[in-house]
Formats: C-alpha cells, structure tokens, sequence
C-alpha cells in the first residue's frame, strides 16, 4: 500500500508539471547561447540583443543577429512594422549606436557592415539617408569592404544611391565645390580593388559614378 500511494504521488507531481510548462512553455526562454528563439522576440529583448553585438561584434553574436533579428525584419506583417520602425530608429537615429555602427564599418568590421546593409532593406526616409551616407563614406576608406557587401546587389536601387550619395547638402556652394572631386576620388578607390570575385560589381560601381560626372 504504501508503494501505491508513493507512485499515486509521482504521478500527480508529473501530471501537474505538465499543465505547467504547456501554459507558460512560450514565455520559458528567449535566447539561448545556442540560438534558439521563441516565437516572437519583444521590443526589449530584440534591443538587448542587438547592443550585446554592437558592443562586441563578433562572429558569434552576428549568428545570434541572424537567428534572432533577422527572422523579424520584415514589414509583411502589419502587427510587426511597429516593431521594425522601432529597431530602425534604436539602431540608426539614436546617435551612440549610429556612432559605434559608423566606427566599427569604417574599421572594417564585416559583420558590422552586413548588419547595416541589412537594415537597409526595412529603411525609409532619414534612416535610409544616413546609412547610405555611411557607405558612400566607405567606398573611399574601405573599398574592398563596400563591394564586398553590395555584391549580389547589382541593378537595385540601393546600391547606386549608396554610390552616389553625398555628405555635402545638395546644391550648397560646399556640394558645387567638393562633390565632382569626392566622385573622382570615390572612382580611383573602387580601381584600386583587384579582387577577381569583386570585379563584376566594381565595374558597375565606376560606371555610375562616371556618369555622375
């Protein structure tokens, strides 16, 4: 008798538990060091991931962006685009991210850089101007680094705006006066990339901006 009631006990700790985690099994774990995600991420969480990557941009923490961003960088959905717009402004227009995204493209971080293009896809309106900005920058810092991230996007829009996109304010005296010599500067950096696998969109590049001219 005694065996029964302590296999009865058993069973209705297990059952119990069961009830448990298939009501709260959602809200259990956000991330994991392995990856793994839940449903959807909340504003908070997507913020707290993505300033662990920017404050050490490393190849591990840019798959965790992959796995946990990216999956909801999308304006398909309209309950999520409020969300997105939010990740934007947090990434972008707040000035002590801008500057570490900036800092980190112009030093060569690659995953920085990825990071950034892909946050371009979801831009508009100021968001979209000061990234382009950031990589028209590039171009002459870090060629290699530009074409490399804007490989696969030869003939889309984004690309040829983020060639010619100008840090001087169009039609000031400062933009008349500097703008042709940036584009020719912009030009002789693109040449000087050698890499075989890169030529394709570096030819398109200098095209661009030879017709900017």
């Amino acid at each position: 008798m005694k065996r029964l009631k302590i296999s009865y006990f058993n069973f209705s700790v297990i059952l119990s538990l069961l009830i448990i985690l298939s009501i709260y099994s959602s809200d259990i774990m956000a991330i994991s060091h392995e990856g793994q995600v839940k449903e959807k991420l909340t504003l908070e969480e997507a913020e707290e991931i993505i300033d662990i990557f920017l404050n050490n941009p490393t190849a591990e923490n840019f798959q965790i962006i992959k796995e946990t961003i990216y999956p909801i960088l999308s304006k398909d959905d309209p309950e999520n685009i409020s969300l997105v717009n939010k990740l934007l402004f947090y990434c972008v227009l707040e000035k002590e991210r801008s500057w570490i995204i900036e800092y980190e493209i112009f030093t060569g971080n690659r995953y920085v850089a990825l990071f950034a293009r892909k946050l371009l896809d979801f831009s508009d309106g100021a968001i979209t101007k000061t990234l382009l900005e950031i990589f028209g920058e590039l171009i002459r810092i870090n060629p290699e680094l530009f074409l490399t991230i804007f490989r696969e996007d030869i003939n889309k829009p984004f690309l040829e705006w983020a060639v010619t996109c100008s840090v001087f304010t169009f039609g000031t005296k400062t933009y008349k006066k500097y703008e042709r010599y940036n584009l020719i500067k912009r030009i002789e950096a693109l040449k000087s990339v050698t890499d075989p696998e890169l030529m394709r969109v570096r030819d398109y590049c200098i095209r661009i901006l030879e017709n900017e001219l």
